[in-house]
């Protein structure tokens, strides 16, 4: 309770401060800009303490451009950010997936908190976040060199299909090296998304990039199961990377023959989003 006193008190007294010595404070474009950083807590001025099972669920990247990324549990976002003076930050609009992801508090307290959002702090190597009224504190840490260098194709995945999933679907998607046609594509990496709800579905994939060479051909492939048995998957290649593609990329899934057994209880997808409410 002490140390939060002292970072709400640090922040406020960034903004009396501001007036007085603006030439000392380094403006937010560069304290943020170009920097990416993965969520450690949120807490609360009534004592409430949320933390994440998996830190790498939660992240920001602040954009030199004005532009910011997040990763919210099972979804990707982007939005705006802007700082009218030093410690100051407000971030605009939030253009998120809507993938269904596990329920978890931090998942819809952020997702919430996200336009109350009024100033900043580095203090240690870590970005404290404040909301306005004393709203509460996201504490986040640096993203790693590590996992600065490693590469990222993220995309969404659909169907043409007017269903919703059952609660106990799998949606995984692989990045393959499809460049021998007579042998079978290397797995470079691959992600997987539990309960990932109505398309479309937002993914990232995460690869190490000393396991690409530009020389060779990469492709994409998704699927959805249900237990084991086979429900949607790609058709289609999709590439990425080389050969004048880049990292996002828009997959379409086919529905599998003699599958819909295994899509217990499926309603139309409009009907499912108003039940939902």
């Amino acid at each position: 309770m002490e140390s939060k006193t002292v970072l709400l008190a640090a922040l406020l007294m960034g903004f009396v401060c501001a007036d007085h010595a603006p030439a000392a404070e380094q403006t937010a474009a560069s304290d943020l800009a170009g920097t990416s950083w993965h969520l450690v807590k949120f807490e609360g001025s009534d004592d409430t303490t949320l933390t994440p099972d998996d830190t790498m669920r939660y992240a920001i990247a602040f954009g030199s451009d004005g532009t910011v990324s997040v990763r919210i549990d099972c979804n990707q976002g982007r939005g705006t950010w802007k700082s009218a003076g030093p410690n100051q930050l407000e971030f605009g609009p939030l253009a998120l997936t809507r993938a269904m992801c596990p329920p978890a508090p931090l998942t819809d307290r952020l997702t919430r908190d996200w336009q109350y959002v009024r100033s900043y702090i580095l203090k240690d190597g870590h970005l404290f976040i404040s909301l306005m009224v004393d709203g509460g504190i996201y504490e986040f840490k640096p993203v790693s060199r590590q996992e600065q260098a490693a590469g990222h194709v993220k995309g969404t995945a659909t169907y043409r299909e007017r269903m919703t999933l059952p609660a106990s679907a799998l949606f995984e998607a692989v990045l393959e090296d499809v460049s021998k046609a007579d042998a079978a594509a290397e797995v470079i990496a691959r992600t997987r998304i539990e309960r990932p709800g109505n398309p479309p579905i937002g993914f990232e994939i995460i690869y190490e990039p000393g396991k690409i060479e530009q020389s060779h051909h990469y492709s994409v492939r998704a699927r959805i199961t249900e237990g084991e048995r086979l429900v949607f998957t790609t058709v289609e290649h999709y590439p990425v990377l080389t050969r004048g593609n880049g990292n996002e990329v828009s997959l379409l899934l086919s529905h599998v023959a003699g599958s819909p057994a295994a899509l217990t209880g499926v309603v139309p997808v409009g009907l499912a989003s108003n039940l939902c409410r």
